[in-house]
């Protein structure tokens, strides 16, 4: 006899499964930041093109991140998160 997916071991797993799905599929800031970059770069440019690229890449990133967990994944966060503070304190499931 199998279990069903929703067991207790595997709730966990599947709310941090889909919460990096959803904070990984951000992508619109670090294209953004790194195409304006690009754009700078080549109209007039400066020495540190590459470093240029790279601090924007980063930025766009951790801007992405953020707009995931407070905006985008909220549902997912919630769940997340949930899970976890039941996981500490050791609630059981009502």
């Amino acid at each position: 006899m199998t279990l069903p997916s929703s067991t207790k071991e595997n709730e966990g797993k599947d709310d941090t499964k889909a919460l990096s799905e959803c904070l990984f599929s951000q992508y619109m800031m670090t294209v953004t930041a790194v195409a304006g970059t690009t754009g700078y770069s080549l109209y007039r440019k400066p020495k540190n093109g590459l470093g240029m690229l790279v601090v924007a890449g980063a930025a766009g990133t951790t801007a992405d991140l953020i707009y995931g967990w407070t905006v985008a994944c909220k549902p997912e966060v919630s769940r997340f998160l949930a899970h976890r503070q039941k996981e500490f304190w050791g609630r059981p499931d009502k």
